[in-house]
């Protein structure tokens, strides 16, 4: 917990990676995810997408929905490695099974989309969504249960056939760098190497995470 609100904080960035690095060499699946996170955004650590999906992949291995979401737009958009649709539907789908409200969404915006839709199911999934705070998953079931009906489930009208959901960005909208920031190495305490860690049973990965500057030019 102190690492992720270290590496929140402006200017504590670095340190909060050491701490979240001591964590996930021990295995930490949420510690794991925000390192795959620093890595996307280049927050901490030098931006290198090849790493943020490695870390996201041994967190998602370790049942962690937000991860396994994560690692579902990385794969789809092939981003730190080539696209792997069939895997990226496979990891959207475990977080959606988990409850992750992003997931839930596109996964009932998949279902809209087919040629003879389940619109039970389609508003089973947009239900779990915005149970689980999507302000877009309500608006769409509102939609779906306040037109009238067009299809053949009783109570569950046909959606716009254009009312999907558009592929979202891993993480968040981020800008890519456009140069290499200076680096310089952690503390031993958080020294973050490019050998492999270990962590429960889970997945081997291996991950060089060069460490940003903070000081002032």
């Amino acid at each position: 917990m102190l690492g992720k609100i270290l590496w929140s904080t402006q200017g504590s960035e670095r340190e909060g990676v050491a701490l979240l690095c001591e964590a996930a060499a021990a295995g930490e699946a949420e510690a794991l995810y925000l390192l795959g996170l620093a890595c996307f955004r280049g927050q901490g650590v030098e931006r290198d997408l090849a790493a943020a999906r490695e870390l996201q992949l041994a967190a998602a291995t370790r049942g962690l929905p937000d991860a396994q979401f994560e690692l579902s737009l990385l794969l789809a958009q092939g981003l730190g490695g080539d696209v792997d649709a069939r895997d990226a539907r496979r990891w959207e789908a475990k977080a959606a099974e988990a409850g992750h409200p992003r997931a839930c969404l596109n996964r009932g915006a998949r279902l809209a989309k087919r040629k003879r839709p389940d619109w039970a199911e389609v508003a089973r999934w947009y239900a779990r969504a915005a149970a689980a705070g999507n302000s877009e998953a309500a608006a769409r079931l509102r939609k779906m249960t306040n037109t009238e009906s067009t299809s053949s489930v009783p109570g569950l009208p046909q959606p716009d056939t254009n009312d999907t959901v558009p592929m979202p960005k891993p993480d968040a909208e981020v800008v890519l760098a456009a140069s290499k920031p200076d680096v310089q190495h952690l503390p031993d305490k958080g020294k973050v190497t490019d050998k492999p860690l270990r962590g429960g049973n889970g997945p081997r990965f291996s991950t060089l995470l060069v460490v940003k500057d903070a000081r002032p030019a």
